[in-house]
């Protein structure tokens, strides 16, 4: 679950538009995004294609208008990272 924490205002901007992540392929938008919007952070991630710059909404923040609650999927927190694993077997 995150709360909405406002919708960085830049139209068509970005290449993508989640709740928990958008991306950028130009500095000066990430820039731009990263200043109406101080809570969230930007990470440079080994292995993603040159220009693609994800911004992420930062803690339990949500790229939503201020104050509404979503439940989502996406960002980087630990239980998105954690996966978890069942083992199901047939006993006789």
């Amino acid at each position: 679950e995150a709360v909405g924490s406002g919708r960085p205002n830049q139209g068509m901007a970005p290449e993508t538009r989640g709740e928990r992540v958008r991306t950028y392929r130009s500095e000066a938008l990430i820039a731009e995004a990263l200043a109406v919007s101080p809570q969230s952070y930007r990470l440079d991630i080994a292995g993603l294609p040159s220009g693609f710059m994800p911004l992420f909404a930062g803690g339990r923040n949500a790229f939503v208008p201020p104050g509404n609650q979503v439940v989502v999927h996406g960002g980087v927190s630990v239980e998105e990272l954690i996966v978890p694993f069942v083992k199901v077997s047939y006993l006789s």
